[in-house]
């Protein structure tokens, strides 16, 4: 058995196992950048692992929203393309 893999739930589903995270490059298609982990941590939690730190745009959904980010984008002329998550009112 497996001690590093464990196990997540989605839509009443149990998942167990890792989950394989990649970061590509838009215009080329090329893999940059690859992230495994076990399956309950949030996909958020790469985001670092994912980034080049030479983008000029980042695309991704939901899950990895954040206003820091957005801020640093818009500071330093970069465009993101990060879905917004939902907020009360």
């Amino acid at each position: 058995m497996d001690t590093d893999a464990n196990s997540t739930k989605k839509g009443g589903t149990y998942y167990f196992g890792y989950k394989g995270h990649i970061g590509v490059d838009a215009g080329s298609k090329l893999i940059r950048k690859i992230a495994f982990t076990p399956a309950a941590p949030h996909d958020s939690t790469v985001l670092e692992d994912l980034v080049s730190e030479d983008e000029r745009s980042l695309f991704g959904d939901k899950a990895y929203d954040r206003d820091s980010l957005k801020q640093m984008a818009r500071d330093d002329g970069w465009y993101y393309g990060i879905l917004d998550k939902g907020k009360r009112k």
